[in-house]
């Protein structure tokens, strides 16, 4: 373990350095708690500084505070000179959290940028033997479970239902995911994906939406991309109706710039509309590409979508209506470590859709309306949470939607709350 005491060399205040010479007396003397308020003093006295980082990352580990002790030593990971022990103390944090693929990565960095034949050796040792926890396969799971409150019901479960509605309703929304490597591991093996997801409304039971999917995943690490490619299939009930089933094929690559992190994400997709609604039956590809940082506890991500669309589409008598959009989108996100116990997230994203075809509709008083359907989505997420054990949490969300169309019937607010307990391992 690498888990010790750094000095610093100087400081850049007398207040900054009296606080911090404080901590390393504490730090040494095993005062642990003492330690952690003499460095964050430190910090907030104007001190920035590696060393400074790395000692709060120690500190941090040494009080079993890991999610911290992660952006502690995040803040340097890229440095010329701490950079490397650092993600070999992120690699060690990532087996403490029951993150082997994580871990893995971290102790791979470490290697490539240790600037001393020890932190190879130590790194490249971690590599061809990890812990046993971490070797061994095992199933990795999150879950959540959750009851809210939705001001419109309709529209919030999926767009491609046209008919708007205000209704409101109580629901309750419960969601499982779980992976495990079936041979190997992230550097080079085959992992299975499965997940499910369900929200049930109190009264407006038509409008309950639920899926299933497995996925096979190859994984395998190419110089310094992280790359995957398998084959999911899913299937999608609308009230206790089938609504689609379909086959994705998702390929996906991820990699370092320094310290940003790019993941791009291709998934191409066949869909099977239900007998009622075949007009859903197509294609659809998804390209996204997302930016990853961490800036001081933050971590941020913004990314771009970019969709196609070719569906059968709805063909009536008289009438016709596009389901084959094209989208184009931006999506951002932000969270926010608040103590070693609370945590903040906020979530946006803006999206345009612009249908192929031009929709031919009959109104009410028999006239025809005849033109391409283009819409516009705003969705913001804000989400708090609070830790009530290493691996369960307890969350508060709220989230808001505004889609605005030219054709007034497409166009729709919603404001969803919710409350609930998660867990992951």
């Amino acid at each position: 373990m690498l888990f010790t005491l750094v000095l610093a060399s100087s400081a850049s205040s007398a207040t900054a350095n009296d606080s911090y010479q404080a901590g390393i007396s504490s730090f040494k003397s095993a005062h642990y708690e003492q330690a952690l308020e003499h460095f964050v003093a430190a910090r907030k006295a104007g001190l920035n500084i590696p060393t400074l980082h790395y000692n709060l990352g120690a500190t941090h580990y040494k009080l079993g505070q890991y999610r911290l002790a992660g952006v502690a030593f995040s803040a340097i990971d890229n440095d010329a000179t701490w950079g490397a022990l650092a993600q070999y103390n992120l690699g060690l944090i990532a087996n403490k959290m029951d993150q082997p693929d994580q871990a893995q990565r971290r102790f791979r960095n470490a290697k490539q940028q240790a600037t001393t034949d020890k932190l190879k050796q130590l790194a490249d040792a971690k590599l061809t033997s990890p812990d046993s926890n971490a070797s061994a396969p095992k199933w990795t799971n999150h879950f959540s479970l959750g009851s809210g409150y939705d001001d419109n019901v309709f529209l919030a479960d999926d767009q491609t239902l046209a008919n708007a509605s205000d209704e409101s309703d109580s629901f309750l929304e419960v969601a499982a995911f779980a992976n495990r490597y079936l041979s190997g591991n992230f550097a080079d093996g085959w992992r299975l994906d499965l997940g499910g997801y369900y929200r049930g409304h109190n009264d407006l039971n038509d409008y309950d939406f639920g899926a299933g999917s497995v996925a096979a995943m190859y994984n395998r690490l190419l110089g310094p991309w992280h790359v995957q490619a398998g084959l999911r299939g899913d299937v999608q009930l609308a009230g206790s109706d089938h609504y689609t089933s379909g086959a994705t094929f998702r390929t996906r690559a991820y990699r370092r710039f320094g310290s940003v992190g790019l993941r791009l994400t291709n998934d191409f997709g066949v869909i099977e509309g239900a007998s009622s609604y075949d007009y859903l039956s197509g294609t659809r590809n998804r390209l996204t590409a997302e930016f990853i940082r961490r800036v001081n506890k933050a971590r941020w991500r913004l990314g771009y979508l970019f969709e196609i669309n070719d569906r059968d589409d709805l063909v009536l008598t008289n009438e016709f209506f596009s389901y084959s959009p094209t989208r184009h989108g931006v999506f951002g996100a932000v969270e926010i470590p608040l103590s070693e116990r609370w945590a903040a997230e906020v979530r946006a994203d803006f999206r345009t859709s612009d249908y192929d075809d031009q929709n031919v509709e009959i109104e009410l008083d028999d006239s025809v309306t005849q033109m391409a359907r283009d819409a516009d989505r705003i969705s913001t997420t804000l989400r708090l949470a609070y830790r009530v054990h290493r691996n369960w949490q307890l969350f508060v969300e709220y989230q808001y939607n505004d889609s605005d169309s030219d054709f007034d019937r497409y166009s729709y607010n919603s404001s969803r709350y919710q409350i609930g307990i998660e867990s992951a391992r």
